[in-house]
């Protein structure tokens, strides 16, 4: 979805660089080293069993030696599980290879089970994202003064001042969702962007989603098969991190209330959009107002009687200087002589 181009569902913080290390681990619990020859590998380290180490010494010694190598990763051994976490941050092509070998030299493939997987920092694609938002706010900070017979006043700085104006300039983007949040640090309110759980906060993008995840229904069950098995966010590791269950009811319970909280900010951008409609509505009658009374009395100058005129002009005069003259009789000293 875009508006004016630009898209809508894009968040500052995605592509994100969350910081996570690739974290991998090789159940070795039920591995048995009972004769000569037996070995264990890490990649291209491997040890070598020489039939009267201690299963957990011998272990130890293959993770030091791994270490040893300055590898990608490092290694720990605890609990029949070797574990192995990325030193950088950010996602790792490959996981490591870990195999047993028996006395023959027979290999045996040991099940790498990846735990965390870390993102790569997109640079190039945050700064684009951020581009797009800002174009988004500039977007929705766009104003349209008009006169509307207010008083039209500009500041120290030669801008408008919106109480003597009214901003004509309506986004839409504006009116379609949005979070409460997004007013901070100056920044307006608007249907665009992600929340915390990336799930879009504009309201036709929600609807958009939440009728893909109600397109994958099964129509004859109305099952999405996660239903006994996702709990309430998805799946969660040991680490306490949820992996989401695509299409779960609980998934469609998530977008159903997030549907209805952007409904609610559909409503109160409606409400303002209403208020300014009242507004105008009840200018427009004040300026209607105001024209007539405005030509009600040009009517009266430039259509008055030439005679009417005359006449009022001369009567006017005459008690003009019939005041004259009483005040000369009642005043009859000049003022030199009053003065004195």
């Amino acid at each position: 979805l875009t508006f004016r181009g630009v898209k809508v569902d894009s968040d500052p913080n995605d592509p994100a660089f969350d910081g996570a290390k690739a974290k991998y681990s090789i159940d070795v619990s039920d591995l048995e080293f009972k004769a000569n020859g037996e070995a264990l590998a890490l990649e291209d380290v491997v040890a070598t069993y020489n039939g009267t180490d201690n299963k957990d010494d011998f272990i130890n010694a293959l993770v030091a030696e791994y270490n040893n190598q300055g590898k990608d990763y490092t290694a720990s051994y605890e609990n029949g599980k070797i574990t192995l976490e990325a030193n950088n941050e950010g996602e790792v092509q490959t996981a490591p290879e870990a195999k047993s070998f028996d006395a023959a030299k027979n290999p045996t493939d040991l099940t790498v089970k990846e735990e965390v997987k870390g993102k790569t920092e997109d640079v190039e694609g945050r700064a684009a994202v951020k581009e797009a938002n800002d174009a988004l706010q500039k977007m929705l900070k766009e104003t349209t003064f008009v006169d509307l017979g207010m008083g039209f006043e500009e500041d120290a700085n030669g801008d408008i001042k919106p109480a003597t104006a009214f901003n004509q300039a309506l986004c839409g983007l504006k009116y379609l969702g949005g979070s409460d949040d997004q007013v901070t640090d100056g920044r307006v309110y608007g249907g665009y962007g992600k929340d915390k759980d990336g799930d879009p906060l504009n309201f036709i993008s929600l609807i958009k989603k939440t009728g893909e995840l109600l397109y994958n229904c099964d129509q004859d069950t109305g099952s999405w098969g996660d239903d006994d098995k996702a709990p309430a966010w998805g799946v969660k590791d040991e680490e306490g991190n949820y992996t989401e269950l695509f299409g779960s009811t609980r998934t469609i319970d998530r977008m159903i209330d997030k549907l209805q909280t952007a409904l609610g900010k559909v409503s109160l951008t409606h409400v303002e959009l209403d208020a300014d409609v009242a507004f105008l509505k009840s200018n427009k009658d004040r300026l209607k107002e105001l024209d007539d009374t405005l030509n009600n009395q040009i009517v009266g100058v430039e259509d008055m009687d030439p005679a009417d005129a005359i006449t009022s002009l001369m009567w006017a005069q005459y008690s003009y200087n019939a005041a004259l003259k009483i005040g000369n009789g009642i005043l009859s000293q000049s003022l030199l002589d009053y003065l004195s």
